[in-house]
């Protein structure tokens, strides 16, 4: 990458390395370096396939989260036995 520091197939193969469970914040992170250094560069956004690779990491990050984190139904205590209301 040092030799070609604006291909995005190079940034691209990084961020598919760091993309496993435990380093996907870097992998995440390897595309915002990379989308700054086009902007700063070339005033470019990263081309359709690494947007792609950013947001289907993203999609997996979030589903992961939310299979980590279900979400528990409100529970209502309801007594065991009711006494009825004396007659009036």
């Amino acid at each position: 990458m040092a030799v070609h520091p604006l291909n995005d197939w190079f940034h691209a193969q990084l961020i598919i390395a760091l993309n496993k469970p435990g380093c996907r914040s870097e992998a995440l992170r390897a595309y915002q370096t990379v989308r700054n250094l086009l902007r700063h560069e070339l005033g470019l956004e990263p081309s359709p396939e690494l947007w792609e690779l950013h947001h289907k990491i993203l999609a997996a990050d979030s589903r992961a989260r939310s299979a980590h984190s279900p979400i528990q139904p409100a529970t209502r205590r309801v007594p065991a036995h009711r006494t009825p209301a004396p007659a009036l």
